[in-house]
C-alpha cells in the first residue's frame, strides 16, 4: 500500500508509526530528565491543513512547564516564522491544562503523556492544526523548564514523502 505523510528531520530518532511496517514517520527527541518529545504531521484533504501531532512523555516525580504559548512555524512560502498559539494540552484521566501549566509526571504512567493542541476543544480533530499544508515546513516548539531548567528543543524540519508501506493492523 502507498503511504503519504511528512517525513521528520531533527535532533532525536525516526521511529515507526502504528500498524505500517516500512514507514518511519515519528520523531523521538530525547530531553532532560528523561522527557520524550514525539512528533509527526499529516496533511488534512481536502482541507489542505497540517494535523501536528506533538506529545511529551513527562516520568514520574518530573515537572515540565512551556515558557510561552506559541510555537513558531517557517515555509518557503513566508521565509519568515509564523506564530500559532497553544490552544491547551490534553493527557489521560481526562486531563485539560492551560498552555503555561505545569506538566507533572505520574505514577501512573497513562497521565503522563501530554499532548501540545493548537486547536480549541470542539468536533473533529484535536491535533487539526491552523498550518496550510505545503511541500515543506519547519516546526519552533518554545523553550521549556524541565525540573527548573530551561532546555530549548531543536526545530524539527517536515518535508511530504510517498512511499510503500505494509498495513498490519487487524481491525
Amino acid at each position: 500500500m502507498r503511504f503519504s505523510g511528512y517525513r521528520p528531520t531533527g535532533p532525536g530518532e525516526l521511529e515507526g508509526g502504528y500498524c505500517i511496517a516500512g514507514i518511519r514517520d515519528w520523531l523521538n527527541m530525547p530531553a532532560p530528565g528523561g522527557v520524550e518529545i514525539h512528533m509527526r504531521a499529516t496533511a488534512l484533504e481536502p482541507e489542505h491543513v497540517v494535523v501536528l501531532t506533538t506529545y511529551l512523555i513527562v516520568p514520574n516525580g518530573r515537572a515540565v512547564r512551556l515558557l510561552a504559548d506559541t510555537l513558531a512555524v517557517t515555509t518557503a512560502d513566508t521565509g519568515h516564522a509564523e506564530q500559532f498559539p497553544i490552544t491547551r494540552i490534553t493527557a489521560g484521566g481526562p486531563i485539560e491544562l492551560e498552555a503555561l501549566a505545569t506538566m507533572t509526571g505520574s505514577p501512573n504512567e497513562a497521565r503522563n503523556y501530554f499532548s501540545i493542541l493548537l486547536t480549541p476543544r470542539g468536533p473533529g480533530s484535536d491535533f487539526r492544526s491552523p498550518i496550510v499544508a505545503v511541500p515543506r515546513f519547519t516546526v519552533q516548539l518554545p523553550a521549556m523548564m524541565i525540573d527548573g531548567e530551561e532546555f530549548q528543543p531543536g526545530p524539527v524540519a517536515f518535508e511530504t514523502y510517498r512511499e510503500w508501506g505494509m498495513y498490519y493492523c487487524v481491525q
